[in-house]
């Protein structure tokens, strides 16, 4: 009886997969034999356009080395140009096909149409892109009087057809090619036309080889950030010329002298790092000619701005024009002012430095991580010696919720350099995440010792009265006598009178 059962079950099981396979097979034969693949990668999608729209840019991709890599798996955001756009490209640098061009120039017109990253058009704000291209350079996001219908890249490209889902990526259609950014800061100012007085001063102070040079002495890449004024504004204020620049400055004629009046005013509209529209925060930065330039991204992108007794900030204060920000140069980006920038010494005010707001460790923040250990070398404003992990942290309490824990640090120290500060008088403080990890240290800034050795596990420390006689940056220094570690949140600079 049992075996019975068995092969009545054994029956229906094959009956069964009879009618499973035979579905299959008669859903393979609807479809062909054949299955297409749900998504094309970016190449195959420009191939098998029905319209032909990119025959001549799949001629400039087959001239270069990334072809392949734009039919290979990955997460990108491709750009597609139209013929008509390649051809007068191609015809503006002197050149009939992709095939005159010299291949070092062609690979690098490639790579400035792969962004490293997977951007929809929905994601992309005013401003530069969240990721480079393969170049290493960012594609600058501009919306026209068309809103999101006119979005421009690099203020000369139109994006035209968006959004096509590929298997490695996201591809966009633009007019034209995105010409890669080759000029330097002076050149690109130069090049604009609408900063003739302002270009006229760079060169007579000589900072137009500095601001053209990719690497400084060190052989470190350079990076600026240039604020210009537009003629019309020098115009606006009875400069006609930059020899009514000068009188107006009361400037010798010494103008590459770094004391010089002319000098200092065209150092004081550079800051020492490349910063978009949205990376300018409200903070202080360094200038080639060492002042402190204070920017205030409120309602207006203020600069220098100027307060009344309650720290509002009065009309007479500078700022931004938001529609002509981001002008890109290769170690550079220039930004548009509504005023003159004269130089001007801002007056201490009370800063907090979050010891975690560098951009290898918001990394981390951004990643959404928890917590993650790194090593002192790689953050630039940290050094380390001894037993010391670094570990960044999550935790209540902290200026920005978060903290940098600095573990094993018996007879060990580390040093941080602070973001540039307006030179003055200081109570300083050091915060620390409060019952967090016990130890005592030894305190200095720039090799003076604090007050008192810092016992961690409470809110914060007063580690003394500072005066600091020139604007810039200073390091802080621990050093472990007892204890585990500590939970480091922020250094507090509260200014004396």
């Amino acid at each position: 009886m049992k075996n019975n059962k068995i092969q009545v079950r054994y029956s229906l099981l094959l009956v069964l997969s009879f009618f499973c396979l035979a579905s299959f097979w008669a859903c393979d034969t609807d479809k062909g034999a054949y299955t297409e693949p749900e998504y094309y990668t970016a190449l195959q999608l420009m191939e098998r356009d029905e319209e032909g729209r990119f025959e001549e840019w799949l001629k400039v991709i087959a001239q270069s080395d990334y072809e392949g890599l734009l039919g290979a798996r990955g997460k990108y955001t491709v750009l597609a140009c139209e013929n008509e756009g390649v051809l007068k490209y191609l015809a503006d640098q002197g050149h009939s096909s992709a095939t005159g061009m010299e291949k070092e120039k062609i690979n690098r017109l490639v790579k400035n149409h792969i962004v490293m990253s997977q951007y929809e058009s929905y994601a992309m704000d005013q401003g530069p892109m969240a990721d480079t291209t393969l170049n290493g350079n960012y594609l600058t996001v501009m919306f026209g009087d068309g809103g999101f219908n006119t979005m421009m890249l690099n203020q000369t490209s139109q994006i035209v057809d968006r959004d096509y889902e590929c298997s490695n990526g996201v591809l966009h259609v633009v007019d034209m090619p995105v010409s890669p950014i080759v000029d330097g800061g002076f050149t690109t100012l130069k090049k604009a036309q609408r900063f003739g007085i302002l270009a006229q001063a760079v060169e007579l102070t000589g900072y137009d080889t500095k601001l053209d040079s990719f690497q400084d002495e060190d052989g470190k890449l350079t990076s600026y950030t240039i604020f210009a004024e537009p003629d019309e504004v020098y115009i606006a204020d009875g400069i006609q010329t930059v020899e009514d620049l000068i009188v107006k400055l009361g400037a010798a004629d010494d103008y590459t002298n770094p004391e010089n009046a002319l000098n200092q005013f065209v150092g004081n509209h550079v800051l020492t790092r490349k910063l978009y529209s949205n990376r300018l925060k409200a903070e202080m930065y360094m200038t080639l000619s060492k002042t402190m330039v204070e920017v205030n991204p409120l309602e207006k992108f203020f600069v220098n701005p100027h307060y009344d007794f309650l720290d509002n900030i009065l009309e007479e204060s500078n700022y931004l024009n938001v529609y002509k920000m981001d002008l890109q140069a290769r170690n550079a980006v220039i930004h548009d002012l509504e005023k003159i920038h004269y130089v001007f010494q801002p007056t201490p005010r009370e800063f907090y430095d979050d010891v975690d707001d560098v951009p290898e460790i918001l990394k981390y923040n951004k990643n959404n991580i928890n917590h993650t250990y790194f090593s002192a070398d790689e953050i630039g404003r940290w050094k380390g010696l001894g037993y010391i992990r670094f570990k960044y942290q999550l935790g209540s309490g902290g200026y920005d919720n978060d903290f940098v824990a600095c573990w094993d640090a018996r007879y060990g120290w580390f040093e941080y350099t602070t973001k540039p500060i307006v030179k003055g008088k200081y109570k300083v403080y050091a915060k620390f995440a409060e019952n967090g990890n016990k130890g005592t240290f030894i305190t200095s800034i720039d090799g003076i010792k604090g007050e008192k050795p810092a016992k961690t596990g409470v809110q914060s420390h007063f580690m003394g009265i500072y005066t600091f006689k020139e604007n810039g940056s200073h390091v802080i220094r621990f050093e472990a006598i007892t204890g585990s570690g500590l939970l480091l949140d922020c250094f507090i600079f509260k200014p004396v009178n």
